[in-house]
């Protein structure tokens, strides 16, 4: 059985895809690989993968419990990314973190094991012992994979609004259980397995994800093996309220292909429709990595809410505005 304690984590970043290059092949798995069984030849079934998310949640989400069905939500995403139930959910008061048989999902970093990350997941538990073979690959057995959040940042969610600061605790969370199902950090810039993440910074699964737990789970999966972009999506779409300066609000705005990857000198087109009736727009194009900013500048603040709208993509691939793997598209965001 293994032993060691392994800790993977997600990082912060003013800039998650800056000066790094996407793949269409971006995804890694863990090395040597692990992953829950699913029963494969008659073998041991561990699914679905019950996490327990502590129940006192995240003080700093500002929303009905703390963040933790947000938390509970992040997990389950990746259910319908397979043909089988992956995780299921539920709450716990135990913070326990080690070997124990039951995976603990835990708040404000308390076994001190999270450090400069903003969250990890312990996935040295496994039996090397046991193998699964799924698509030609050989998988070691988890046996436990718990996840810590740090204490020394804040969080938020898309639908809590008027981030400024924060860390969406959705997105981390995906990330983290991404890891518990065996998944490495990938090298696409857009995905959501990418080892970083900017504060503010709204990010969904991507492709590339998909293609790497499917390459885990699916058997006979073979969507791996490239990806041909054919259309653009609104990859994320958040604001800020920067604390000073001259902007009492920033819109950022990613674009990304099917394949996961960013779309540079994409031509967005944003509307902020405020509270009083006033209505701004702004053109802008994304850079070699797909990103986007407009800043609201506090002279032309008129309104307390505003309703952000991307209205237009202009790209090549073309953007799919009807695509379901767009963002969320109107948010509401409140200026400084």
């Amino acid at each position: 059985m293994k032993k060691q304690v392994i800790a993977l984590g997600l990082l912060g970043a003013i800039a998650a895809a800056a000066g790094l290059a996407s793949t269409t092949e971006g995804f890694v798995l863990l090395n040597p690989g692990r992953k829950w069984f699913q029963g494969i030849n008659g073998g041991p079934n561990d699914l679905p993968v019950l996490y327990r998310v502590n129940s006192g949640g995240e003080s700093s989400v500002g929303d009905a419990d703390n963040g933790v069905t947000a938390v509970r939500n992040s997990l389950t995403r990746w259910n319908s990314e397979v043909q089988v139930n992956i995780f299921s959910t539920t709450t716990t008061s135990s913070n326990a973190i080690g070997n124990d048989g039951q995976n603990v999902v835990s708040f404000n970093d308390p076994g001190r094991i999270v450090r400069n990350s903003i969250a990890v997941t312990l996935v040295g538990y496994y039996n090397s012992g046991q193998i699964e073979t799924i698509n030609g690959i050989q998988f070691r057995r988890y046996i436990d994979a718990d996840i810590s959040f740090s204490n020394k940042l804040d969080f938020t969610t898309q639908a809590v609004g008027n981030c400024s600061g924060e860390y969406d605790i959705v997105a981390t969370g995906t990330h983290e259980g991404g890891h518990a199902l065996g998944l490495d950090h990938s090298a696409a810039g857009a995905a959501l397995m990418y080892p970083s993440i900017g504060a503010c910074e709204f990010k969904g699964i991507a492709t590339d994800d998909h293609n790497g737990v499917n390459t885990i789970y699916t058997p006979g999966f073979s969507g791996g093996g490239g990806c041909t972009a054919t259309e653009a999506r609104l990859g994320s779409l958040s604001c800020s309220a920067p604390s000073n300066g001259p902007n009492c609000m920033i819109v950022a705005v990613s674009v990304v292909d099917n394949c996961g990857n960013g779309v540079g000198n994409a031509s967005v087109t944003v509307q902020l429709a405020g509270n009083n009736g006033e209505v701004l727009t702004g053109t802008a194009a994304t850079n070699a990595s797909g990103a986007v900013s407009f800043g609201l500048r506090c002279a032309n603040v008129a309104s307390t809410s505003y309703t952000v709208t991307v209205t237009n993509i202009s790209s090549t691939p073309a953007w799919d505005a009807n695509d379901a793997a767009n963002a969320p598209n109107p948010i509401t965001c409140f200026p400084r």
